[in-house]
């Protein structure tokens, strides 16, 4: 019998609008973000823009997926324990999770 795979996870965040221009329209490949949602390599992101107190889901998400993560415990000297880089690519189109 074979093992189950792992689900992969639909992870649902904010993001700031600064950060949401460099990731969609400069390339910026990575996220920083505090480790406590269990992220996994193959998860994926919607982010929603956030502007001051107020967050706005369509049409402002935008789907990214989970390629690498660095935690804290790979590299103590450069992350802050419970943080985690997650490195993301652009998902064309929306995977159902």
């Amino acid at each position: 019998m074979k093992a189950k795979k792992p689900r992969k996870k639909l992870h649902k965040l904010k993001i700031k609008e600064c950060y949401m221009d460099d990731i969609y329209y400069h390339g910026k490949s990575f996220e920083v973000r505090k480790n406590d949602r269990n992220f996994r390599v193959g998860d994926r992101i919607d982010f929603y823009l956030q502007i001051g107190k107020h967050w706005y889901p369509e049409p402002y998400t935008v789907g990214y997926e989970i390629t690498y993560i660095l935690k804290y415990e790979d590299f103590p000297q450069g992350i802050k324990k419970d943080y985690c880089v997650l490195g993301i690519i652009k998902i064309k189109p929306p995977r159902n999770y």
